[in-house]
């Protein structure tokens, strides 16, 4: 995906070597024909880098450089309010290079610039004169970045795990509780990967080195201070409405961005500001192939009341026929984390690119204003394991020091939707205003609110009241006070059905009963109402040779963390009926499609 490569190694010796390493690593992650390339070197500093990036990404062009010389700089990724930053420093009006702008800046306040930036970003900057060299990341970690400290005491840095297998003086071991993490959790906790000798770039980190000497800081954090008051509910309500009007057309560049549309009040708040001062960007929705869900319908009906352009990006046979490829790729992109049941987002993302090379979305509404969190214990049966595995299984333990809204930020977002984020930077630029740093720390400050979408119902209402009588994909009515509504009962009735059919936890007992829906076709009348992807479903008709081959392959039944038998047994009972084992197949199946890319030697250039 996009982002820094850095090699950073006080020893003359190695600096071509390290140049052309660099070099081979950016090619190892081009995985698109948009993507670019452009590399900056110090031989003072023992300094080789490489930015990869998409080509319409605003920050292309040359390395940065401060109109004084000292300061020379790379920034993969983008600043959101890059006018205000500016204007508070020596550029070229005409610049648009956030690179050139950024290195400006620095030169300017230093260190104290970085708290500032508001953006999904990673950073190098480096001073020759003062033998200085800085990287880091933006508040959330949400640009993938990891690390590794060479023997030498030098450091690498890059977005993709596998390049540090080019690295020679890298050895690199399994980190079996990372394993542990992925099984448990569906992603790999505390900053880790898979492997001992690469880490996760922490979140609103700075690593410095001085004269050799390296030290890492946090420069932000979402824990309030003890004296800080949270705010009341209509304050909430009054500020975050206001902030949130304030920024959302930051996120839109007119001919580029295309908002990725459904149902929810989330993306309709956001389509509801554009709307209000003038743009009609164009909207498209994800859908299946069963019927059109009520996200489609209510989107169909809600682009209907202005000028914009919408379309409909399906999920269907042509992804099923090459799913073992999708699959695969997902796994090489995103080192391992990607899912069986999250593949599906490079395809879909890849295909907006139709719409628009920057996709502006919703994402992370639930979380930050509802505070919904989907990281939790996700243990598979036990049983699958070899015993050897299911006592470290076990005997590691997740350790969380966060809670609330702060574990959220620091853990769940950039660890557990880091997989399907990577999967989507990896197609397109993704923005999101729920993400914004004004937003964020007004947030950090919200109150207990019972009803948790008042905010986006007072944003729509009050930007784009012709939006407000269409119920959302969940029945809402936004302008509707009342606690009963036959059509909030409608929708939900459908989803909970539609849900329960798709859940790849069904319990056993309900099996027959959607196999009666099947033969009967009653499960054609809410089939694909709220729910329009089917792994549980796919991996019993369209995928099942697929999923046969590649669980009972004996490369992975002869795994040290299975129990042969165990998984023999449980295909077996899976596919006849007797049980539903989908949870565990997506996560043996994701694993086991890491462990296979890894043991294949790296495609390297002549």
């Amino acid at each position: 995906m996009p982002g820094l490569i850095i090699i950073v190694q006080n020893n003359p010796a190695l600096f071509e070597r390290n140049r052309a390493l660099v070099r081979e690593m950016a090619a190892l992650i081009s995985h698109e024909p948009f993507y670019e390339s452009r590399f900056l070197e110090s031989h003072e500093l023992g300094l080789c880098a490489a930015q990869v990036y998409l080509d319409h990404e605003p920050a292309a062009g040359a390395p940065g450089k401060s109109s004084d010389g000292s300061i020379q700089c790379l920034l993969s990724g983008e600043i959101v309010d890059l006018k205000t930053l500016k204007a508070g420093c020596d550029c070229p009006d005409a610049s648009q290079n956030c690179s050139q702008i950024m290195a400006n800046l620095y030169a300017k306040e230093r260190g104290n610039v970085i708290s500032r930036l508001n953006g999904y970003f990673s950073l190098l900057v480096f001073d020759e004169h003062k033998k200085t060299v800085l990287v880091a990341n933006d508040r959330f970690g949400m640009q993938r970045f990891y690390f590794a400290r060479l023997p030498d005491g030098g450091m690498m840095f890059a977005p993709e795990v596998k390049c540090f297998r080019l690295m020679p003086e890298l050895e690199l071991t399994v980190d079996t509780a990372a394993v542990v993490h992925s099984f448990r959790h569906d992603c790999i906790l505390n900053n880790a990967s898979f492997y001992n000798e690469v880490r996760r770039f922490p979140v609103a980190t700075v690593f410095r080195c001085r004269s050799g000497r390296w030290t890492s800081s946090r420069y932000w954090t979402p824990h309030p201070s003890p004296d800080e008051v949270r705010l009341s509910q209509r304050e909430f309500i009054d500020q975050t409405a206001e902030v949130f009007e304030a920024i959302t057309e930051e996120y839109y560049t007119p001919g580029s961005t295309a908002l990725s549309f459904t149902g929810g009040l989330d993306t309709r708040a956001i389509l509801s500001v554009l709307s209000h001062r003038g743009h009609t960007p164009p909207l498209f929705t994800f859908g299946g192939v069963f019927k059109d869900s009520h996200d489609i319908k209510i989107a169909r009906k809600l682009a209907g009341r202005g000028d914009n352009r919408w379309g409909i990006i399906r999920l269907g046979k042509e992804f099923l026929d090459d799913f073992p490829s999708w699959a695969a790729r997902a796994a090489w992109i995103s080192d391992g984390i990607a899912r069986l049941n999250t593949c599906h987002e490079y395809y879909l993302n890849l295909a907006a690119r139709e719409f628009g090379k920057i996709r502006l979305t919703g994402k992370y509404g639930s979380q930050v204003i509802r505070g919904v969190t989907m990281l939790k214990d996700r243990s598979p049966d036990l049983r699958i394991f070899s015993d050897d595995f299911r006592r470290t299984y076990i005997a590691t333990k997740t350790e969380s020091g966060a809670t609330g809204r702060a574990a959220l930020l620091e853990q769940e977002l950039p660890q557990l939707e880091g997989a399907r984020h990577t999967l989507e930077m990896t197609a397109l630029t993704v923005r999101t205003p729920y993400m914004d740093n004004r937003l964020i720390d007004i947030v950090l400050r919200a109150p207990d609110i019972e009803d948790t979408s008042l905010l986006q119902k007072h944003i729509i209402s009050r930007n784009a009241p012709h939006l407000s009588d269409i119920p959302t994909n969940r029945g809402e009515l936004i302008r509707s006070q009342s606690a009963f509504s036959p059509t909030r009962y409608y929708y939900r009735t459908l989803n909970f059905i539609d849900s329960v059919y798709n859940w790849e936890k069904l319990p056993r007992l309900a099996l027959p009963v959607c196999r009666l829906g099947d033969i009967t076709r009653i499960s054609r009348l809410f089939v694909g109402r709220n729910e329009w992807i089917h792994h549980r479903v796919w991996f019993m008709r369209e995928l099942k040779d697929f999923v046969q081959g590649l669980i009972l392959d004996p490369r992975t039944l002869d795994r040290p963390y299975y129990d042969r038998r165990a998984l023999t047994t449980m295909m077996r009972d899976h596919f006849s009926g007797r049980a539903n084992y989908t949870p565990e197949i997506i996560k043996i199946g994701s694993f086991e499609l890491w462990c296979r890319g890894s043991e294949q030697p790296l495609p390297r250039s002549s």
